[in-house]
């Protein structure tokens, strides 16, 4: 409600450069620009947006949102880098049991050597679903057998999520699943601003 697209650009993932696609968006004089390109083609538009003049917040999804990836592409970010990002990278918990899990979850990456962010922290609940589903079902288990339970998973705590996949097909978690995360360039990392499903 009371968002309009004003301009809706493609680019092939190899290309090197977004800039005819940036003068458009430019011309339609945007407020925010969102693009859900993961990593160099992320840091494409990130640098298209730059070399034209684009200075608007841009948003993007939590697979960007890593501190390494944001020291590489310093040199041409925006003031405002915004992303869906997943709640367990900032230990954000909307309940005991959520939390229990970032809990365990962060013991494991600190023991790993292994920074919580990115892709990372949406793979680890999945595979903590297929572990318990494997736990459950007989060594003889098919991967439909696999499929049947998961679809049929229900209160499940993540790091992320209590999972329900009757309630939610295919993904087991609603919008409560992501929180919105600005990069912060003064500290190389990132900060919450918003709840669980992106209220304030």
């Amino acid at each position: 409600k009371g968002i309009t697209l004003v301009a809706h650009q493609h680019f092939a993932p190899s290309a090197t450069s977004t800039s005819a696609q940036i003068a458009d968006i430019k011309a339609a004089n945007p407020q925010v620009l969102i693009s859900w390109m993961i990593g160099a083609p992320f840091a494409t538009v990130l640098r298209g947006a730059h070399d034209g003049g684009l200075d608007v917040p841009i948003v993007s999804n939590g697979a960007n949102a890593s501190a390494a990836f944001m020291t590489q592409v310093a040199s041409f970010l925006p003031k405002e880098v915004d992303f869906a990002s997943y709640p367990a990278s900032l230990a954000v918990a909307a309940n005991k049991g959520i939390a229990a899990a970032q809990a365990a979850q962060t013991k494991a990456f600190d023991a790993a050597h292994v920074k919580q962010e990115g892709n990372a922290m949406g793979a680890w609940d999945l595979s903590l679903i297929v572990v318990d589903a494997m736990r459950h079902l007989p060594a003889t288990a098919t991967s439909d057998d696999l499929r049947a339970y998961i679809n049929k998973l229900q209160d499940f705590p993540g790091t992320n999520a209590v999972y329900n996949f009757r309630t939610y097909p295919q993904r087991g978690s609603g919008r409560d699943g992501n929180i919105m995360a600005r990069y912060d360039g003064a500290t190389n990392a990132f900060v919450a601003i918003s709840k669980p499903g992106g209220g304030k």
